[in-house]
């Protein structure tokens, strides 16, 4: 299984200097041999899910991809119901023109109507235009000219300049989430339309369900959809998404106040601790690797880690717990009884 890590890009106070945590988490990243660095978006803050805001996940990607080389740039996940194909076509083009054959759209139809409101668009319609929002961009991005009339866009003979000459890959967010992880519109089950979503296209980003059982659901579901496509599981990519703050101890009861203070500076109004245990990489060293072994052998491909805080250590201790738990585990010798 890879191990990716999300770029720590919690928003900082503009004081008259740059921020250079972007370019030094990229490259320091890259250095521990993590697979892929993926961005969170959130156009406003959320407080009662996030305590926290971040940089626009595009931009950061492109401050990243001019300090890199070889690591993957991914979006987990970018809301693309609210925003207009031709313009999101644009930047991811930019991007991959800039940054080459290395970058991935996760994308999802969000949960937060704040942000929906912002641009003048109904929540209600977040389902139709997430689908016909990824339906024009695969076209713009595949045609070297394009005309579309739908529902919420319509444009006549545009050519999208640069446009990669690869197939870019679209992941789709979205399954089960308990209640208890603040969004009113998480449900405890995956909706068909979600479903249908992913197995139209590349991959799937898992959420962190709270609930060991339902990221066994979905899974399940998820792959028997995407094996009744034509082309079955061929190219398809299974990425569960994660939160940690390592704390160097193999003592669960003295880690888990540290890594709830942590998380209290990036997880919303009324997350218990009991909660933020069951959801994510928390407890002991051995606790954490335990979790990475049971994601991989459910059958995931990737793991998607988002440090709690944006300190430069942390990448180091999720490396050193992480990519070791998620690699295969060693056959036994022959001569082993």
């Amino acid at each position: 299984m890879n191990v990716g890590v999300y770029l720590p890009t919690f928003a900082q106070p503009i004081v008259g200097s740059a921020d250079r945590s972007v370019v030094e988490n990229a490259q320091r990243a890259e250095r521990l041999g993590f697979s892929t660095l993926w961005t969170i978006d959130h156009m406003l803050p959320t407080e009662k899910v996030h305590a926290s805001s971040w940089y626009d996940p595009l931009s950061a990607l492109v401050h990243a991809a001019a300090a890199t080389e070889r690591i993957e740039l991914g979006t987990a996940t970018l809301v693309v119901g609210f925003r207009h194909p031709f313009a999101l076509a644009k930047q991811l083009a930019t991007l991959a023109a800039l940054a080459g054959p290395r970058v991935t759209l996760g994308a999802s139809s969000g949960w937060f109507e704040g942000e929906y409101r912002l641009f003048g668009v109904e929540m209600k319609d977040r389902r139709g235009r997430t689908d016909e929002c990824l339906s024009v961009l695969r076209e713009l991005l595949s045609q070297s000219r394009t005309s579309f009339a739908g529902s919420y866009w319509s444009f006549s003979d545009v050519a999208l300049v640069p446009r990669p000459e690869w197939h870019l890959p679209f992941l789709v967010g979205g399954g089960s989430r308990l209640p208890e992880a603040g969004a009113e519109v998480d449900m405890p089950r995956m909706t068909d339309s979600v479903l249908q979503r992913i197995a139209r296209h590349d991959g799937w980003l898992a959420p962190c369900s709270g609930d060991d059982s339902l990221t066994a659901s979905d899974l399940a579901a998820v792959r028997a959809a995407v094996r009744a496509r034509p082309q079955g599981e061929d190219g398809f990519r299974y990425v569960q998404v994660q939160w940690t703050y390592v704390v160097e101890t193999d003592d669960r009861e003295k880690a888990l106040p540290i890594q709830v203070e942590r998380f209290s500076g990036v997880a919303g109004e009324g997350r218990s601790p009991a909660h933020l245990a069951s959801c994510y990489l928390l407890g002991s060293i051995d606790d954490i690797r335990t979790r990475i072994r049971s994601i991989r052998d459910a059958g995931f491909d990737d793991i998607a880690i988002s440090p709690a805080v944006n300190e430069p250590e942390q990448l180091e201790l999720i490396a050193d717990v992480c990519l070791e738990a998620a690699r295969p585990d060693p056959l036994p010798s022959l001569y082993q009884r």
